[in-house]
């Protein structure tokens, strides 16, 4: 059983690069982690927990770095624990997956007892990820205005994650260009390269 995390601030990439990755590498189990906050909301989960990353700041306070840095944490637990659970019961099953979304955070990596298992981070620029925020926009109905008008928290939380991944043997990639970089992510996979430190890509 391998675990591939695929982590990500919004419009980073992760969704598309994941689904590409599980049809190439004929992996079944896929989970994109915003969806899991649907069951949270069924079984009552504070409202921090169903907020988002770039918004859970409020519950700290004013809008400062800590405390943008306490809310992500503060909600991203609810969803490392749940995606502990679901790995454990995958693990039993003898089945591949891979895990996508800003959730799959380097603390959740570092979590994961199986050795067999690799993260990534897709860093991206400003320009580049408001870009792609627009191309996701063009195909909703209802537009996501949180994105640009959380723009400052996001860039913030990218660069947070960056210097998390770099302290937890996460693999860095700038994902300038989606097919080259879907192209290294099978490599590493399928050579089951897990860095020792930080392993860096530039497209």
């Amino acid at each position: 059983m391998g675990v591939i995390l695929i982590n990500g601030v919004p419009g980073s990439g992760k969704t598309t690069i994941a689904y590409k990755l599980a049809a190439i590498l004929e992996i079944e189990e896929v989970i994109q982690t915003d969806t899991i906050k649907e069951v949270f909301k069924v079984i009552n989960h504070p409202e921090i927990a169903l907020s988002t990353t770039h918004s859970a700041w409020k519950f700290f306070g004013e809008k400062n770095e800590q405390n943008i840095i306490n809310g992500f944490k503060a909600h991203t637990k609810y969803f490392e624990d749940f995606l502990l659970k679901i790995i454990e019961i995958t693990e039993k099953e003898g089945k591949n997956i891979i895990i996508e979304g800003v959730h799959a955070t380097p603390r959740l990596y570092s979590l994961i007892e199986t050795k067999n298992k690799i993260s990534f981070f897709l860093n991206i620029n400003e320009s580049s990820r408001l870009v792609r925020c627009d191309v996701k926009n063009s195909k909703r109905k209802v537009k996501n205005t949180d994105w640009y008008n959380n723009s400052d928290v996001i860039s913030f939380l990218n660069s947070y994650l960056l210097s998390q991944s770099m302290k937890n043997e996460v693999v860095i990639i700038y994902n300038n260009n989606i097919k080259y970089s879907l192209e290294f992510m099978i490599k590493c996979v399928k050579e089951k390269i897990i860095t020792r430190g930080v392993s860096e890509y530039v497209i």
